[in-house]
């Protein structure tokens, strides 16, 4: 099922419900932390656009294309009408759909579905028409297993290689303020023979 969410969120309610808006799609996960929040009466409104955990979000507005996986902290949450939510059938794995959906492939088949300069949209019915590949359950299963794991590597990896930058600065600052003396690195070492 593909639905789009609350077409008018009314003003931030701080103890309201979270709604994903397409500025929450520009990072890697989805953040309620910084989500805008509406009233529990508009959400009960737009109860059809209430997501659950496993559902999959892409962008319809704006950030066509940008796509997202509900996380259990934001199950029962809503959307904007700039989201549309996609409920895995029984034989799609949701994780799965997550990642076929950022595939160059798909991305570009919905690039074609694409209206707009301006203000780049893309309808219900042209984003139901983009044809995905879907295999076996288990391999479904496979390949996002893969991917995950993968996606976590890399993850780990950026977080390692934030860490050495964050130490060249600190390192640069003390050599070019001179906290810290070049000489001895330069003096020649003595090796024994």
């Amino acid at each position: 099922m593909i639905t789009y969410g609350i077409v008018q969120p009314g003003p931030h309610i701080t103890d309201g419900v979270p709604f994903v808006q397409t500025k929450d799609l520009t990072s890697k996960r989805l953040d309620v932390r910084n989500m805008d929040r509406t009233s529990h009466e508009i959400h009960s409104s737009y109860e059809r656009s209430s997501i659950r955990t496993g559902d999959v979000l892409i962008g319809i507005r704006a950030s066509v294309g940008s796509v997202a996986f509900v996380p259990p902290d934001l199950d029962r949450a809503n959307i904007s009408r700039g989201i549309a939510r996609l409920s895995p059938a029984l034989d799609v794995n949701g994780r799965y759909l997550f990642w076929l959906l950022q595939a160059e492939r798909i991305q570009s088949a919905i690039r074609l579905e694409v209206k707009g300069s301006t203000y780049p949209e893309i309808t219900l019915p042209a984003l139901r028409a983009v044809v995905v590949p879907l295999p076996t359950p288990e391999e479904q299963a496979r390949v996002s297993a893969i991917l995950d794991s993968a996606d976590t590597e890399l993850e780990q990896v950026g977080q390692m290689l934030s860490k050495l930058r964050s130490l060249k600065c600190g390192l640069m600052q003390d050599l070019l303020t001179g906290n810290r003396r070049v000489t001895p690195l330069l003096e020649p070492k003595e090796v024994a023979v």
